[in-house]
């Protein structure tokens, strides 16, 4: 805040600097002394010549409707729009699960708002439809699995969509025997 203000007062400052006669001195003490008046009478001084002042041409105002921004409403930036993935299971992980139960770990920011619902999408189908962010998957098959999340409004219509994941997994096979006389 201070190096603003003090921005602001040069700022202010050099049009009536650039106008104006610089003078330099020595004071009794011995320091150097700048001003823009004369020193008192009596005392050796000379005048400083400044270094002229870099301009930038302002750019041209636009003067017809159609080079002017729309004054509607503003646009949304991405920081405004919800925040939605999947935290866990991570993109391309592999998950121990031989009873196929997962959890899928959801983030929505800002939280969410009265009406709006999440709809996880497994493997192309509808698997969920709430507002928790833990979803317990029972019973999943062995092998790729591909997520995303919806978010949506009282309607129903989609506000924003995750990014699509990649999970794996992993599961005893049924067809797994184990070799004769092993221990139980």
């Amino acid at each position: 805040m201070q190096r603003l203000l003090l921005f602001l007062v040069v700022c202010l400052a050099l049009p009536v600097a650039v106008g104006a006669q610089i003078y330099s001195w020595t004071d009794a003490q011995g320091n150097t002394v700048f001003s823009d008046q004369k020193p008192p009478s009596g005392v050796a001084s000379h005048s400083v010549e400044l270094k002229p002042l870099n301009t930038v041409p302002a750019a041209p105002a636009p003067n017809s409707a159609a080079q002017a921004a729309p004054q509607s409403a503003p646009a949304v930036t991405e920081q405004a729009k919800p925040q939605l993935r999947i935290v866990s299971p991570k993109n391309e992980q592999a998950l121990r699960a031989n009873n196929g139960d997962i959890t899928i770990k959801l983030q929505v920011s800002p939280e969410l708002a009265k009406g709006q619902a999440l709809q996880l999408y497994l493997d192309e189908k509808v698997v969920y439809v709430g507002r928790s962010l833990d979803v317990r998957q029972q019973n999943l098959d062995r092998g790729a699995h591909h997520a995303y999340v919806v978010l949506t409004d009282v309607q129903g219509q989609v506000l924003r969509r995750s990014k699509a994941i990649t999970f794996y997994v992993l599961r005893h096979s049924i067809l797994f025997k184990k070799p004769a006389g092993s221990a139980p």
